[in-house]
């Protein structure tokens, strides 16, 4: 069935052996979708909701899209099967087949439930991008990644359904123009190609800054990336293939600078790691001017959550800023964001905390005046074991005690702080 006009040298509706809906295109045949737009699309419908409802003959078939608005629509329910798009581009001379398979697994829920499907061949730089995309760079606000884009987008949606299906998809490119030329992507890396698709929520792309480092699928040969495996609570609807070896390296979730006993303490924590090979830790006393303080070792490729820490016992008796940056094992870097430490040197050395019997925790502050403490216990990575509360100190020794429930053992940090300064104690708990 088809719902506006498209031009076919060779097409038939098959009627023995396959339903009155479904479409076979014959020895090379093509069909040519052109025209859509955004307020105008050009659909061409299969109603017949098993892998049988395109097949192609003879020597095969091609169905050309070149538009995101230029769409396979295939009405496929909840059926669990194959389907095959026999898509090719259209490069005059250069045309290939780049057939797009959608290998639906279970778990849909919508009798009415469809595939949506386009391509298109972009430039170098990957600038026609689907409209919900709002860039193609390493990070929202960082650089462009589109020289390390396979140029082509897909859009693979699952439409009008209450839970989408989870599949299994695999992605065909042109390997005469869509990689080469002035794009990093070459016959010597392209066998390092993933899919990755475009998170509209977060404005990610997925295995980028996500926090997840989500990659799909694993580059076949033949032009092609499969196995890109797909939920109901991931299948997002454009796509596209990228080097493995540049996606963003790391998702940094924080980094902290505290003063523990008159030192710097810096901490960070990611939520995945590609290709880590190591961090380097600068301090400046002016933002601008910055030198190396250390580096330390990364966890090269995972997708787990790491801490780090590293305690520094240079003198800052002003503000310091310090920066951090995350170096690939091929020497990319990335820069994260510059924080500031005030006068980590000039703190209050008259407050000390320690643990006693039964893991009861004491805090003692020699004070030379009335002051107001608030305090808190955070974790390694920064999260809340007590609350913050507030401590009345007179002049003079002061001694608080209290015996918190239910803290394993390990290393916590107490965090003091008052209008003037901000203290950090470092607490074990014993077994």
């Amino acid at each position: 069935m088809l719902k506006y006009l498209f031009s076919i040298l060779i097409l038939w509706f098959a009627s023995i052996g396959y339903s009155q809906y479904a479409l076979v295109i014959n020895d090379d045949a093509y069909m040519v979708l052109n025209g859509g737009s955004v307020t105008t699309p050009i659909f061409v419908v299969v109603d017949e909701s098993d892998g049988r409802g395109i097949t192609t003959l003879g020597t095969g078939g091609n169905i050309i899209s070149e538009g995101e608005y230029n769409k396979v629509q295939w009405n496929i329910g909840t059926t669990v099967d194959n389907y095959l798009i026999p898509f090719t581009s259209n490069n005059g001379s250069n045309d290939q087949k780049i057939p797009l398979s959608v290998e639906t697994t279970g778990s849909a829920v919508g009798a009415s439930g469809r595939l949506i499907l386009s391509t298109w061949e972009t430039d170098d730089m990957d600038t026609q991008w689907p409209d919900d995309v709002t860039h193609l760079n390493t990070a929202p606000t960082g650089s462009s990644n589109g020289l390390n884009v396979v140029d082509r987008f897909w859009v693979v949606d699952a439409d009008n359904y209450t839970t989408k299906p989870s599949a299994l998809l695999g992605f065909t490119y042109n390997d005469n123009n869509e990689i080469g030329g002035s794009n990093y992507i070459n016959t010597t890396n392209e066998s390092t190609l993933v899919g990755q698709s475009f998170d509209p929520a977060t404005n990610t792309w997925r295995g980028n800054s996500s926090g997840t480092a989500v990659f799909y699928g694993a580059w076949t040969g033949a032009r092609t990336v499969s196995g890109a495996m797909v939920s109901d609570g991931d299948f997002f609807s454009s796509w596209t293939l990228a080097l493995q070896s540049q996606l963003l390296p790391i998702d940094l979730l924080e980094f902290t600078a505290e003063c523990l006993n008159g030192a710097a303490l810096l901490q960070w924590t990611t939520a995945a790691e590609t290709n880590n090979a190591h961090f380097v830790l600068e301090s400046s006393p002016n933002g601008i001017d910055f030198q190396i303080v250390t580096t330390v070792t990364g966890a090269g490729t995972t997708s787990s959550m790491r801490s780090y820490e590293f305690l520094d016992h240079s003198e800052y008796p002003g503000t310091t800023y310090f920066r951090l940056t995350q170096v690939d094992f091929d020497g990319a870097t990335t820069q994260f964001e510059t924080i500031a430490l005030n006068n980590c040197n000039n703190l209050n050395d008259g407050i000390s905390v320690y643990t006693s019997t039964g893991n009861q925790i004491n805090i003692e502050v020699d004070s030379k005046g009335p002051e107001r403490f608030n305090f808190r216990v955070v974790d390694a990575r920064g999260r809340m074991i007590i609350s913050p509360q507030l401590l009345h100190v007179q002049e003079g020794m002061n001694r608080f005690s209290l015996a918190p429930d239910n803290i394993d053992f390990g290393i916590y940090y107490m965090i003091l702080e008052n209008e003037k300064e901000r203290i950090t104690k470092k607490l074990i708990m014993h077994k």
